[in-house]
């Protein structure tokens, strides 16, 4: 009886230790990013971080629940959470949870601009003449022109760049 029960335990912990085995070489076959901090912080503006619309502003860290849905009617909220996504599914509104302002809004489309012009389609050299050269770089491995670049500190602005466009806006404002 006492065999059985250690040829069970020796079968279960060779199981777990395959399981452990196979998990760690799945992780460390991952491609790691490498991020290039910038050399000096840049500091944003408050109007840094203010989206024009053909209806009206939106101002990431003071615009209201309230506001974005007048902005963008139509939208739905995503499960039980604080994120609102518009209509057409090109912009995604982040809330905070007591005080209910927009605290980061991702934009995937050209039908929006941040506050230097910068839209979706835009160059890597466009944004480094709107922006300039003080911003972190989080490149992709192997691919020199897929990375994102980073301006600003608590405060700030992702360009997601994929071919040398711009693909994705992201404006992220702490209360």
């Amino acid at each position: 009886m006492l065999y059985q029960h250690k040829k069970e335990f020796f079968g279960v912990l060779l199981i777990v230790l395959l399981a452990v085995v196979v998990g760690l070489w799945l992780i460390s076959d991952r491609p790691v990013v490498e991020i290039i901090k910038a050399e000096k912080e840049m500091f944003l503006d408050k109007e840094d971080f203010y989206v024009s619309t053909d209806n009206g502003t939106i101002k990431v860290g003071e615009s209201s629940w309230e506001d974005i849905k007048k902005l963008f009617p139509g939208g739905k909220m995503l499960g039980m959470s604080t994120i609102y996504q518009s209509k057409d599914g090109d912009c995604l509104f982040t809330f905070s949870e007591d005080e209910n302002l927009l605290v980061i809004m991702h934009i995937e489309s050209g039908d929006y601009a941040t506050a230097r012009g910068i839209k979706i389609g835009d160059s890597f050299i466009r944004i480094s003449e709107k922006y300039g050269p003080d911003c972190a770089r989080v490149i992709m491995p192997n691919k020199a022109e897929d990375f994102d670049l980073v301006y600003g500190g608590e405060n700030n602005i992702v360009f997601q760049i994929r071919d040398n466009v711009v693909k994705r806006i992201v404006l992220e404002k702490e209360l």
